[in-house]
């Protein structure tokens, strides 16, 4: 659970004149859900839900609130965005180091998550960039304390996949999309999941497991929507190399061939990418 989930709660059940009595009796006990508000310990969703329910608040309202605080991350997610299609290392080192800054001044848990997460974005443009094993243990324990998914959340998760462990890929993929499906995320726009099995898909197809990487792929297939011409064209492009993995090399560089095209009158940058990416994919077959 993000660590300003336990203040911004504080925050409302203060706001409301409710004691810590108030909230907790019948659910948990008056020094766990202390604890909770002071960042010292997690609380189960089902528990969290009840205890939200006493401050007559819903739960995409209450995450609405934690993002609202997370220190201008809109910002910080167009920042890296923007390095990472631009492939500007440069800049990306510049925000880590921002955000380690801000992690050794002022303890809070985002800001290490935040400079694991854009460590990664590094690591996906430069995979020889070194990410410590205590970094890496820190990003994977939190992805699997994560009771239910925000924005946020399903930003970090998008752009760590480079150092993620396959079988935790699988295990989070598979729980983010049964969890979409009962209609228990928080996200804005569905844009967020559709970029996050997007990236999922290229990291499964890296890692030669292509029945994953199809079912990433159908999952972001399923939320696409009309006018999404961004997300459908990198579905296109992805549909491309999964073609050309089973076995229908013609049909799949055309379509490859024809999202790079489009892409190179958009981002030249992320065009490079794509090209990369179908080197990769041709390779792998010349080697079957």
């Amino acid at each position: 659970m993000n660590d300003n989930y336990g203040e911004v709660f504080r925050i409302i059940r203060t706001s409301q004149n409710l004691t810590l009595k108030e909230v907790s009796t019948g659910i948990v006990s008056l020094s766990y859900l202390g604890k909770f508000e002071t960042g010292k310990t997690n609380i189960t969703l089902p528990t969290f839900i009840k205890l939200l329910d006493r401050l007559n608040i819903k739960m995409d309202e209450f995450i609405f609130f934690c993002n609202s605080s997370l220190y201008n991350f809109d910002e910080l997610a167009t920042n890296i965005s923007e390095a990472y299609r631009g492939n500007n290392v440069t800049q990306l080192l510049q925000l880590k180091d921002s955000e380690e800054t801000l992690f050794k001044s002022t303890k809070r848990k985002t800001h290490q998550i935040n400079s694991i997460m854009i460590a990664a974005a590094i690591v996906d443009l430069n995979p020889s960039y070194f990410i410590s094993k205590d970094d890496l243990k820190v990003m994977s324990d939190y992805l699997l304390q994560i009771p239910f998914w925000s924005s946020y959340n399903l930003f970090v998760f998008g752009c760590s996949h480079a150092i993620i462990s396959p079988y935790l890929l699988v295990t989070l993929i598979n729980e983010i999309e049964k969890l979409n499906s009962h209609q228990m995320i928080g996200f804005s726009n569905p844009r967020e999941l559709i970029f996050l099995f997007h990236h999922a898909a290229f990291t499964f197809l890296r890692n030669d497991n292509l029945k994953q990487a199809i079912k990433a792929f159908d999952y972001a297939k399923e939320l696409l929507k009309s006018g999404f011409f961004f997300e459908k064209n990198r579905s296109l492009f992805l549909n491309g190399l999964i073609t050309i993995l089973q076995g229908n090399t013609y049909e799949g560089l055309k379509m490859a061939n024809e999202a790079i095209l489009v892409i190179k009158t958009l981002e030249v940058s992320l065009a490079d990418k794509y090209v990369l990416e179908l080197k990769r994919t041709l390779e792998k077959i010349r080697d079957l």
